[in-house]
């Protein structure tokens, strides 16, 4: 079998040197399947109590969370017509930090 042409600087960026293996000291043994690695033992720490604690549910709607809303009583709505609402000033969305609408009840 003949042995391949060098790299050139399109193939991998180096001058038509061929890399290098790592050293062996940088790989692993292969392992057996059912075969345990030996265990280590981590220092142990202290880390401070933390509560969990859940997000209060949305408070607010999404613009498709309102389309939903309105479609069995205002079947030709659509989110281009909320947003047009919008421009017009007939509606005042809050906005989140990152610029999605926020809807309440009393929007809707």
């Amino acid at each position: 079998m003949a042995d391949a042409p060098p790299t050139t600087d399109a193939d991998s960026g180096t001058d038509g040197e061929y890399s290098t293996p790592a050293p062996s000291s940088a790989v692993r043994e292969p392992t057996l399947p059912g075969t345990a690695l030996p265990e280590t033992s981590l220092p142990e720490t202290s880390l401070p109590e933390t509560s969990v604690t859940t997000a209060p549910a949305a408070s607010h709607l999404s613009i498709g969370e309102v389309l939903a809303l309105l479609l069995d009583e205002f079947p030709d709505v659509t989110i281009s017509k909320i947003r047009f609402l919008e421009s017009q000033g007939l509606i005042e969305p809050e906005r989140t930090p990152s610029g999605y609408r926020k809807f309440y009840d009393a929007d809707v």
